[in-house]
């Protein structure tokens, strides 16, 4: 789903500022209890980053947040069109590298399982047509009861894109401090189908929208657990 853009339309969904405004810093292994927690996951292979959302309920403060991480591989900056920018953000702690030319995603499983002992994760979404080397990962640490196959198909985001516009008009829902996020909301238009389903769509095709994403799947993974 990653690699449909839309030409011609600058029609704006959820702005980068928007989440700005809805950001904070916090520490997601530093809670006090483990809350509850879905992650979800858009991965790439080698020129492009990948993401990894935790969607958390914060239980002492009756408020939902959601932490992206991001991830790219280290060899591939230096011929990058977009290398400034992702240096600053990598400078700024907000990129993480992999080592190599492709994204380990043994790195990210790692940080997953990490986080696993600080967050009561219930369920990990993926992407069934492109993670089987992530899944087999997940199901080796033990994990094959958590993964969740999240379909990229205008039904399964319909929910998460309707639920997030609430909750942040709400003020129900914050996002961690990191200008990624904000970049690739930017980077969302809200395409429907003759059903009147929606799903965020890239602007253009060199835009990245992979952290609205899985902010929404992990979002979608929740409200399909009726918690």
């Amino acid at each position: 789903m990653l690699n449909i853009f839309v030409t011609g339309n600058d029609k704006s969904w959820i702005e980068g500022s928007t989440i700005r405004e809805h950001s904070r810093q916090l520490d997601i292994d530093k809670l006090g209890y483990r809350a509850d927690c879905e992650v979800a996951g858009d991965l790439s292979v080698d020129n492009d980053f990948s993401a990894v959302s935790y969607y958390i309920w914060l239980q002492n403060e009756q408020q939902h947040h959601i932490h992206t991480e991001y991830y790219f591989p280290a060899g591939q900056m230096a011929k990058h069109p977009n290398r400034e920018v992702y240096q600053r953000w990598v400078d700024g702690g907000h990129l993480h590298l992999c080592p190599g030319n492709i994204i380990s995603y043994t790195q990210i499983v790692n940080d997953i399982l990490a986080h696993g002992k600080n967050l009561r994760i219930l369920q990990i979404a993926y992407d069934p047509n492109k993670a089987a080397e992530f899944t087999n990962l997940i199901v080796n640490s033990g994990g094959s009861a958590f993964l969740y196959p999240y379909k990229q198909t205008y039904y399964y985001f319909t929910k998460p894109c309707m639920a997030i516009v609430r909750m942040l008009d709400q003020g129900l829902l914050t996002f961690g401090e990191n200008p990624i996020n904000n970049y690739c909301f930017d980077n969302c238009i809200l395409d429907r189908d003759n059903m009147d389903n929606c799903k965020p769509l890239k602007r253009s095709e060199n835009k990245k929208i992979d952290g609205a994403i899985t902010a929404l799947m992990a979002l979608g993974v929740s409200l399909e657990q009726k918690r």
